[in-house]
């Protein structure tokens, strides 16, 4: 077939969310994906999400496919008034042969014209496909709860750092040798060595 992008129905929902998972771990090789993204937990949750929200009515997953083969995914969450971008997944493939960027958009558009909501929010980050289409950039903050202190304050402090280093590693400031050097670790802790 041609390509065409549909939501995975309720029946679907749980392998649509592994290939999800799968596509995005595939497009994100050789780059920096965040850990917890390799996880089994990770898989899990979306699994248990996506097949929640889908009998709901409140998100799900849209995919793309070429010839029948699901080449591209994404996660869409529906709120009151808006649609969510959530997650990406995109096979090597189709990296090479499509702007993947714009296949997502234009397929989300089309959802927040579909729903009459009054706006797409692109979620948190600011990749370039993002900055070029949004109309202004809304600050994410991270609250972190906690019942113990023994169990709180150093997962928080671990945390704090943690985005700390990451945000001075994104920023303009640090070295270009730092850079690759954190890369090639993020590459050897996925590699597991």
């Amino acid at each position: 077939d041609g390509g065409r992008i549909e939501l995975a129905g309720q029946e679907e929902a749980s392998r649509a969310a592994r290939r999800l998972v799968d596509l995005h771990r595939e497009a994100w090789q050789e780059r920096d994906i965040g850990p917890e993204h390799l996880t089994r937990r990770f898989e899990t949750f979306l699994e248990v999400a996506n097949s929640r929200m889908t009998a709901r009515g409140l998100g799900g997953v849209r995919e793309f496919r070429c010839d029948g083969e699901v080449i591209v995914a994404h996660l869409l969450i529906f709120g009151k008034d808006f649609t969510g971008g959530y997650l990406v997944g995109t096979s090597q493939k189709a990296l090479k042969r499509y702007q993947v960027s714009s296949l997502i958009m234009h397929d989300a558009l089309n959802v927040v014209l579909e729903r009459n909501n009054s706006y797409l929010d692109l979620g948190r980050g600011e990749e370039p496909y993002k900055v070029v289409w949004s109309s202004r950039v809304v600050d994410n903050e991270r609250l972190i709860l906690g019942r113990s202190l023994t169990t709180w304050a150093p997962y928080t402090a671990y945390h704090t750092a943690r985005f700390a280093f990451v945000r001075y590693e994104n920023s303009e400031r640090v070295p270009k040798w730092l850079k690759r050097a954190a890369r090639a670790v993020g590459r050897a802790r996925r590699r597991g060595l």
